[in-house]
């Protein structure tokens, strides 16, 4: 086999996958606003776990835009006795934790 390397240069476009870790923050800070949107949110098991468990405190996450129109949850006007699904997600267990022992309600996670 013969080889033949020429100079040239590099080009295109390539997009990073979002960061599981970072979409989680992204996500619940977004859901504790009014109004924001995110965008390059990866499609996870764990990042649907957080984006239920944000919807029962009461979130609005829509996909818009190529990202998603999120916010909305109160943590301190939610319900007693409220259940959060976390899937497997310790990520989502993880973040939601102190926003739960702040509301002050019963919160089973």
């Amino acid at each position: 086999m013969i080889v033949e390397i020429k100079p040239s240069v590099a080009q295109g476009r390539v997009s990073a996958p979002a960061s599981k870790s970072m979409a989680h923050r992204a996500l619940i800070a977004a859901a504790l606003s009014v109004k924001s949107q995110v965008f390059n949110l990866s499609d996870s098991e764990d990042i649907k776990a957080t984006s239920g468990a944000l919807r029962a405190l009461g979130a609005v996450i829509e996909k818009r835009d190529g990202g998603f129109c999120v916010g909305g949850a109160d943590v301190f006007n939610t319900n007693d006795n409220i259940e959060l699904f976390c899937n497997e997600s310790g990520s989502t267990l993880r973040f939601l934790l102190p926003l739960c022992m702040l509301s002050g309600k019963k919160i089973t996670l």
